[in-house]
């Protein structure tokens, strides 16, 4: 008996978003994660939108989400063009990162404190130099 993997992960969303619900491969192979990251990084701050466009475009190759989004009682149609010509840029934004934290278990950035208030150290804090 093997262990079975994850294959979907259900994202949601806090208001003014709850409610939406959007349902994604998990079994995303690393290479294509890091594929997306780097093309969303990629995108420039004067981007006239052709570069988000092709990173939703490729988030939703990779991922084949599926949603329960409606607009005026009518499906939203889970498609690149969708998500940038309807949805709110807020939201837009939030699509590739929240599906990374969700299938990595890791959001960026760390966290400056740990929970218990403390603050986190650093990996370079953490290694000891090796005598030379």
């Amino acid at each position: 008996m093997g262990f079975e993997l994850r294959r979907e992960v259900v994202l949601t969303f806090e208001p003014p978003y709850d409610g939406l619900e959007i349902r994604c491969s998990a079994t995303v192979p690393v290479r294509r994660v890091f594929e997306l990251t780097r093309a969303a990084a990629e995108v420039p701050d004067d981007d006239d939108g052709s570069g988000f466009e092709r990173v939703m475009q490729l988030w939703v190759d990779i991922v084949q989400p599926r949603w329960n989004a409606e607009l005026d009682g009518q499906p939203v149609p889970c498609t690149a063009q969708a998500i940038v010509d309807l949805l709110p840029a807020e939201l837009a934004f939030r699509l590739v990162p929240a599906w990374r934290d969700a299938v990595t278990g890791v959001s960026a950035p760390l966290p400056e404190t740990s929970p218990d208030g403390g603050p986190v150290p650093s990996l370079a804090r953490l290694s000891t130099p090796l005598p030379s």
